[in-house]
């Protein structure tokens, strides 16, 4: 049997509503669609449409008002009760005529429920509410003998007056600020029973007014006329297999009305085709479903105004479904105050979205299918940024957009910077969504991790060496990341010793700050990984690949050394390196003591500024870093031994095509470090390390985002220009002790630290740790 579509299931209901990128406006939570799909007012025809997840997302037509052009309307009905949410006044002209104000029932009873269908409000112990609910109307009241569209009889019709009675509508709908008209009206029988060359010729008048082309098409009327209830059993198949007249004008004139009229045909409970409907047929392209068969809605009541009619069934009651779904749509793209959807492009995501598959693939009937608001809601198709000047210009696309983080530096400056502000794409359809920017920061930087010495742990990396003669071999053994193999090669150098007293090494795997400073002056030789603090932190952006360099005694009894690598961003307890390969060189010379050395050195990043690397529709950045720092490390003793250094270094970057980021002007940055380290402290075969470092910052640089911000109705692309500073609000400090102590082949390593403003945020308190790490060597 063919049957209609069943609700959404509410525990899947968001669908790709759900991941973590989806729009913000988009996203809504499960309980926030359970409080709409379960009110006792949410009728079974609203489910039929999805209206709940459009409400979930915060879409309920709020701020919008619908015109209705209809018999009358009983205002002071409970549905309509607040200031301004339904007006009322006569449509033809006061100065013109005079048309006494409905009163008798029969003179409300259509009206009353057709506004009620659209904007009915939703209020506790009522038994149902409107398509949106928060939207407001203003019906502008007819007399059938007054209206040249609803002549029963051909013979009859008012040819002449019709223009002016459009025109007149058109200038209501202007001073009630509507952008959408409603006319559940119409008795003549299907465009199919016409001569629609003649027609043509009659109307061509009405095709003038109607078209509004002296209007940009953004701010267009748009009309929604039910399609007839024509299909009776005893109805030939002429007058329901289009529309009326009325709402087959499109067909009749498409140059003309295309973009801004829509028919509505009805389906029943089940969700298929009414019995008493028309068909959109000719129609098919401008024409969609919505449910006819409603219950609950307003009805004339001379007392309290709380009388509901059980069951009304009618292309009438699907039409302002339509209605109010436009209004749901206009609520929802609006942003700040700012409408972010033409009238006609709002029309057409309405008849874009629609259920056309299944029994809604039979576009003489469905159109273009049944109504669904939750697809209206969501994104459509491919989703791109606005690079360009308007919709339709330059745009990238979404995927891949992010801003990588890499090694702390900005700490939380971008954070700051994107903190409450929205980033906008569009679907398919140049419709406008909304992320939070926050969204698109991956920071790598392992700020929010466990500080390093746990990942250290984590790793277990075992230290090897082989000695053949001049020839050096270390290697670091680890476990390989995903623990199914029991080790790997985690680092590798080769050394060679010449006979001037210099050196010349190979490696791979390896940070480069193994081979200069304190980790390899003859006063000290610091363990790295309790020190790192002490190296240059920019060599860190080209870890984890191949190096190569040496060292050369001078005669003063001084040594240079140079080192060139090739990597890619490796921070101290990275599993892996990051990102695209960096090229770096470090030239150091030392003192004749061994005491103090200056470092100067280059890095270029391929990818990235600093570790700031943003894709996709941020644009691409690349970076040249040249920095300089100094180090100085001296043994105070037999048993201890100190150590300091600090760096400075300049970036100038380069932004890569045309996307949000702009361009990121010259950055600062710098890192300090401080060590201390004693043997045989306590007793025989102990090692105490104490540290003190801040790792690298930026001090000062800013970089300018032209952040989207949607569009204008009109095509235009809207962007907020953000000066962004670069430099985070605090400084971390990271004071780090570790006692260890051999009993035969046991290692017992005690650690404690204390880090402040961890990734250089002001407002984080003091980070205590403590590990105790028990290794055995075999």
């Amino acid at each position: 049997p063919v049957s209609g579509p069943s609700p959404i299931p509410p525990d899947r209901w968001d669908n790709d509503c759900a991941s973590a990128s989806a729009p913000l406006n988009c996203t809504a939570s499960t309980a926030a669609f359970l409080v709409f799909d379960g009110d006792p007012e949410y009728r079974p025809w609203l489910r039929q449409v999805n209206a709940a997840s459009a409400y979930a997302r915060g879409a309920t037509g709020d701020g919008e008002k619908l015109l209705v052009v209809d018999n009358g309307l009983f205002t002071s009905h409970r549905e309509f009760s607040g200031s301004d949410k339904v007006t009322t006044d006569q449509l033809l002209d006061p100065q013109q005529v005079s048309v006494p104000a409905p009163s008798a029932p029969s003179d409300l009873n259509h009206g009353t429920p057709v506004v009620g269908a659209a904007v009915a409000n939703r209020d506790d112990g009522s038994p149902m509410h409107g398509v949106a609910p928060d939207a407001s109307a203003h019906l502008a009241y007819i007399q059938i003998q007054d209206a040249p569209f609803v002549i029963g009889d051909l013979d009859l019709f008012d040819w002449d007056s019709a223009p002016s009675f459009y025109q007149r509508i058109l200038e209501v709908a202007d001073d009630n600020d509507a952008d959408v008209i409603n006319l559940s009206i119409g008795s003549l029988p299907a465009i199919s029973f016409f001569n629609l060359a003649s027609v043509r010729s009659e109307l061509g008048g009405v095709a003038t007014v109607l078209a509004q082309e002296s209007i940009d098409p953004a701010d267009r009327k748009v009309f929604v006329w039910a399609a007839g209830n024509s299909r009776f059993p005893s109805a030939s198949e002429e007058f329901y297999e289009t529309p009326d007249l009325e709402a087959g004008l499109g067909v009749i004139f498409p140059d003309e009305l295309e973009g801004h009229v829509l028919a509505v045909v009805a389906v029943d409970s089940e969700s298929m085709i009414a019995d008493y409907s028309n068909r959109c047929g000719e129609a098919k392209n401008f024409c969609l479903a919505a449910p006819g068969n409603l219950d609950f809605l307003p009805a004339v009541d001379t007392d309290y105004g709380t009388t509901t009619n059980t069951n009304l069934m009618g292309t009438s009651f699907a039409t302002p479904m339509v209605s109010g779904a436009f209004l749901v749509l206009e609520d929802f793209f609006t942003q700040n105050g700012v409408k972010q959807l033409g009238n006609t492009e709002i029309a057409q995501r309405l008849l874009a979205t629609a259920n056309s598959s299944g029994i809604y693939a039979d576009h003489d009937i469905y159109g273009r299918g049944l109504l669904d608001l939750d697809a209206a809601t969501r994104p459509r198709g491919d989703v791109r940024v606005l690079v360009g000047d308007l919709v339709d210009g330059s745009s990238l696309p979404l995927a891949g957009t992010e801003l990588g983080l890499i090694g702390g530096a900005t700490g939380d400056a971008l954070g700051r910077a994107f903190e409450g502000r929205q980033f906008a794409f569009v679907d398919e359809l140049d419709a406008p969504f909304f992320l939070p920017t926050e969204r698109l920061v991956r920071d790598r930087s392992g700020n929010a991790s466990p500080p390093d010495l746990f990942r250290l742990a984590t790793l277990g990396e075992q230290e090897t060496q082989l000695r053949i003669a001049d020839w050096n071999l270390s290697a670091g053994i680890a476990p390989k990341h995903g623990g199914e193999d029991p080790a790997r090669i985690s680092r590798m150098t080769l050394r060679r010793s010449t006979d001037s007293g210099g050196e010349a090494f190979l490696s791979m795997r390896e940070h480069p700050g193994r081979h200069f400073g304190p980790f390899r002056g003859k006063e000290t030789q610091l363990p790295f990984e309790r020190h790192s603090g002490l190296a240059a932190p920019w060599m860190s952006f080209a870890a984890g690949g191949l190096g190569a360099g040496g060292s050369t005694r001078l005669s003063s009894g001084g040594r240079v050394s140079l080192g060139l690598f090739r990597g890619a961003s490796m921070f101290l307890g990275d599993r892996a390196p990051t990102g695209e390969s960096n090229l770096a060189a470090l030239l150091e010379a030392v003192s004749p003591s061994g005491i103090f050395s200056l470092q100067a050195g280059y890095l270029r990043e391929r990818e990235a500024a600093m570790g700031i690397a943003p894709d996709g529709a941020l644009g691409r950045a690349s970076g040249r870093t040249f920095f300089a720092g100094a180090t100085a490390s001296h043994r105070l003793s037999s048993d201890w031994s100190a150590a300091v250094a600090a760096f400075v270094g300049r970036t100038g970057s380069n932004m890569q095509g045309r996307g949000v980021i702009r361009d990121i002007d010259t950055l600062i940055s710098s890192s300090f470090g401080l060590a201390l380290k004693g043997s045989d402290v306590f007793t025989t075969s102990d090692v105490l390390d104490l540290s003190l470092s801040q790792p690298l910052r930026i001090e000062s640089g800013s970089a300018r985002i032209d952040l989207p911000a949607g569009r204008t109705a009109y095509g235009e692309a809207l962007r907020e220009r953000i000066d962004a500073s670069l430099e985070p609000s605090g400084r971390e400090l990271d004071l780090r002790a570790s006692y260890s102590r051999s009993f035969g082949s046991v290692d017992l390593r005690v650690s404690a630290g204390w880090v402040e403003q961890r990734g250089h945020v002001r407002s984080r308190e003091g980070d205590p740790y403590g590990l105790i790490e028990l290794r055995r060597m075999f």
